[in-house]
């Protein structure tokens, strides 16, 4: 059987999701009960987590030792969600950046739609 992304993602999401869940709980298996761009956006947390966890860091300390670390832990966090979501655009399933309110980075809807790697991001 062959998977789509949007399904290889579901799948992802669920996966992790099972792998946190508590004894009282049982994961939901049911992958059409999944959204692809919800799976999008927990992975790219989920993989900051990790790589931050992984790195032996902790946020909630460097929130006064080394605050500009914070926006490296956003930007990393951001690209992971990118990574997650671009090849949905070949299944037509875009995010709905004009819910997205960054200052520093904004992501430019026509990347989807062109596909020109240089039109991804704006300053």
């Amino acid at each position: 059987m062959e998977m789509t992304y949007s399904q290889r993602l579901k799948l992802m999401h669920a996966l992790c999701l099972a792998a946190t869940h508590r004894d009282d709980e049982t994961p939901n298996t049911n992958l059409d009960e999944y959204d692809a761009l919800n799976a999008a956006d927990y992975l790219s947390c989920y993989v900051t987590f990790k790589a931050i966890q992984s790195a032996d860091r902790s946020p909630l300390a460097e929130r006064s030792d080394n605050f500009d670390m914070l926006s490296v832990y956003q930007a990393f966090a951001l690209l992971s969600y990118a990574f997650f979501t671009v090849p949905l655009a070949q299944e037509n399933i875009t995010p709905d950046f004009s819910k997205t309110n960054s200052y520093f980075l904004n992501i430019k809807e026509d990347y989807y739609k062109e596909g020109e790697i240089y039109s991804l991001f704006s300053f």
